[in-house]
């Protein structure tokens, strides 16, 4: 399973801050620019596309006004190690991609996308198939798409262990 690390929930004080003002205008009419596209051409819902800002200022908070055309490896790594110290479950929105066959119940592996080793292990909540049909969804389309009301994590922050 492939995830956007940026998109799991929850977060304690003092993690990955999200700035109490506006970003720097420049990033700010990116990311507004970003979530205009994902809302009219990819039908995202208004909670994803909150998720989505709220990760993406938190990341302009990390570059500490940095651009982020300029950011290196190093800055997207450290950000990575930031969102996954903060004890975070893994939501549908999250998820990139679906690998191999696995039911409810079973432990996988987690990857940030195009990584070669995995960065968790974790209780998924879904089976493989369902998971497929809701990749990159919100939580909250789940019951329109599964047919039934499931969790809303792929992997609950207390089944999921970092590696």
């Amino acid at each position: 399973m492939s995830t956007d690390p940026g998109s799991a929930g929850g977060e304690p004080a003092g993690s990955v801050p999200v700035p109490d003002g506006a970003a720097p205008a420049a990033l700010d009419r990116d990311v507004e620019r970003f979530l205009r596209h994902l809302a009219i051409e990819r039908g995202r819902s208004a909670n994803t596309l909150a998720a989505y800002r709220h990760d993406l200022l938190a990341y302009a908070e990390h570059l500490d006004g940095s651009p982020a055309a300029q950011a290196t490896p190093e800055h997207v790594q450290s950000f990575v190690r930031a969102l996954r110290e903060r004890g975070a479950s893994l939501l549908p929105a999250g998820v990139r991609a679906v690998d191999g066959a696995f039911h409810a119940g079973d432990a996988v592996e987690v990857f940030a996308e195009g990584a070669a080793q995995p960065f968790a292990k974790g209780i998924v909540q879904y089976d493989a198939g369902e998971l497929r049909r809701v990749l990159g969804r919100s939580s909250a389309e789940l019951p329109a798409l599964l047919g039934y009301q499931g969790p809303d994590t792929v992997i609950h922050r207390d089944d999921l262990v970092l590696l």
